[in-house]
């Protein structure tokens, strides 16, 4: 699930910033004629909660979702909800949608770049839906830190993947 999204040109500085030192310095650095600039607007979706508020159970115990991907224990595919497991939804989708569109901080230092919001299933069974907010980084095909750029311009500096991997265009490991 995606909020909506709108591109509006707004002045940069508002009430929320005028006395925000980084954006009045930003501010000065990036005029524009009509001193406005592009801003991303969303709507705001009720019960939203950022993923690194979510808990799971992983190898017997519980842990925050971020710490279970950290551990490389594999991807929860469960969280936590009013301390019963609930299946997660929408988080494989979004992990292959930003490797599609080059989302390099998909989930964020923090797993606050998505969330999750409760839904009940036709059944009556209450599950987690994925919710990907904060699209900054999408379209990094440059970037030094996307997957793909790295293994083109430095093969062999991810030793997971072989250069026959490459060749033959067998993406699986990613």
């Amino acid at each position: 699930e995606v909020p909506a999204y709108r591109l509006a040109r707004l002045p940069f500085l508002n009430a929320f910033l005028r006395d925000n030192e980084w954006a009045m310095h930003m501010h000065e650095q990036i005029r524009s004629r009509d001193g406005k600039h592009v801003h991303v607007l969303s709507r705001m979706i009720d019960g939203y909660q950022d993923l690194k508020n979510a808990q799971v159970v992983a190898e017997g115990s519980e842990m925050s979702f971020e710490r279970m991907l950290e551990s490389q224990s594999g991807i929860p595919t469960h969280i936590l909800l009013r301390g019963a497991p609930v299946p997660l939804r929408g988080l494989i989708p979004l992990l292959a949608a930003a490797r599609l569109l080059a989302d390099i901080d998909v989930l964020g230092d923090s797993c606050a770049n998505a969330g999750f919001v409760q839904r009940v299933d036709a059944h009556g069974r209450p599950y987690a839906q994925v919710v990907k907010v904060d699209p900054g980084y999408a379209f990094s095909f440059q970037a030094s830190q996307n997957l793909l750029n790295i293994t083109l311009s430095q093969p062999g500096h991810l030793p997971w993947m072989s250069r026959e991997t490459k060749v033959l265009g067998d993406w699986k490991d990613i």
